[in-house]
C-alpha cells in the first residue's frame, strides 16, 4: 500500500516532468509506437523507487532525463 506522503511526491514530480518525459522519448525513440510504453514504464520505475530516492526541487531535471534515457535507450537497443 502506497502512502499518502509517497503520492503527493510522485504527483509532484509526475506532473513536473511529464510534458519534458514525453518529448524526450518523442525525440529519442526510433519506434513511435513504443512511446507511450516507455513513459508509462518511467513511471511505473519512479513510482516503485520513489522513496529509495531522496528529491529536491533542483534533481527534477536530472531525473527527468534518466528516467526517459534509460527507457528510450533499452527500446533503441532491442530494436537494432
Amino acid at each position: 500500500m502506497i502512502d499518502q506522503e509517497t503520492l503527493n511526491k510522485f504527483d509532484k514530480l509526475y506532473n513536473e516532468s511529464y510534458k519534458n518525459i514525453l518529448k524526450y522519448v518523442i525525440c529519442n525513440c526510433s519506434n513511435v509506437e513504443d512511446v507511450k510504453d516507455i513513459v508509462q514504464n518511467v513511471y511505473v520505475d519512479l513510482l516503485k523507487k520513489i522513496n529509495k530516492i531522496n528529491i529536491d526541487n533542483s534533481q527534477y531535471g536530472c531525473i527527468n532525463k534518466v528516467l526517459a534515457t534509460k527507457e528510450a535507450l533499452i527500446i533503441n537497443n532491442n530494436i537494432q
